[in-house]
This record gives C-alpha cells, sequence and structure tokens, in this order.
C-alpha cells in the first residue's frame, strides 16, 4: 500500500499513516481475505493521525 501510494505522489507521511491503517483494519477483520470499508481504513486513519506529533 505504501509504495503504491508513494508511487502515485502521495505525502509521504500521509502514505505511511494510511498504509497502517489498512494493514490495522486487516488485522482487526477477516484476515488477508476478508474485505475491509474505505470508510473503516479512513476513521482508523484519522485516529492514527491525530496521535502524531508534529513539531
Amino acid at each position: 500500500m505504501i509504495t503504491h501510494m508513494l508511487s502515485s505522489g502521495e505525502d509521504p507521511l500521509w502514505s505511511f499513516i494510511y498504509s497502517n491503517a489498512t494493514a490495522v483494519a486487516k488485522t482487526m477483520g477477516d484476515g488477508p481475505y476478508g474485505t475491509i470499508s474505505r470508510a473503516q481504513i479512513n476513521e482508523i486513519a484519522d485516529v492514527l493521525a491525530s496521535r502524531i506529533i508534529k513539531s
């Protein structure tokens, strides 16, 4: 996921957050073969983004 996002020109920090949110959603869900919604990924990404300390 992170490779795809970076190659698409996305911000590196957002790419890191979103790819980790995807991994979290897959881990919490039905494993690698289950489906997850974009809304679920976005919700997790928002929580992760709010916890990052920016200086």
